[in-house]
Formats: structure tokens, C-alpha cells, sequence
């Protein structure tokens, strides 16, 4: 989800279909594992962690909205560790 050019064909092939009634965000990266602390985390991947789980499904949304049907559902598939912190889950 994070290629420019799988999204715009994704959206394509929802176009020729005829438009997007269902779109579930489940695409995610996990990071290094064991996390580690936010001051010790390598930017770079920490950077891959937040274009996969944050900015590609907002990307993927903004390129098929041209294809939505009327009333068309988003549903966002997320980890349980976005409504309780755990120790040592830095990214």
C-alpha cells in the first residue's frame, strides 16, 4: 500500500469494476521486534513503520475516493495496542 502505482492500479481496477461499495485497511508493519525505546529507535525504520500503518491507508483512501459508491464503508483494522500502551512497545 505504500507504492504510489499499486494504489492508482488498485483504483483502476475498482473503476473498471464498477466503483468501491467496501474498503478494509489491514496492511501493517510491525518494526524491529523487541521494540525498542523511542530514543533508540532507528528513524528510518521507524519512518517505514508510520508510511505502512499511518500515511498508506489515508493515501490509499484519498485514491480510490473517485470510486466509492454512495454509502461505501471504510474499515480500519487496528492493534489493541492503540487503546492500551505496553511496556516496551516503542514504535
Amino acid at each position: 500500500m505504500t507504492d504510489p502505482q499499486h494504489r492508482k492500479a488498485l483504483a483502476k481496477a475498482e473503476f473498471d469494476a464498477g466503483g468501491l461499495e467496501v474498503l478494509v485497511n489491514n496492511a501493517s508493519l510491525l518494526g524491529l521486534s523487541p521494540q525498542p525505546y523511542l530514543l533508540d529507535y532507528p528513524l528510518d525504520i521507524l519512518e517505514q513503520v508510520f508510511r505502512t500503518n499511518v500515511f498508506a491507508p489515508l493515501a490509499l483512501i484519498q485514491a480510490l475516493k473517485g470510486v466509492m459508491k454512495s454509502g461505501a464503508h471504510l474499515i480500519n483494522v487496528t492493534s489493541d495496542a492503540a487503546v492500551e500502551a505496553y511496556p516496551g512497545w516503542g514504535g
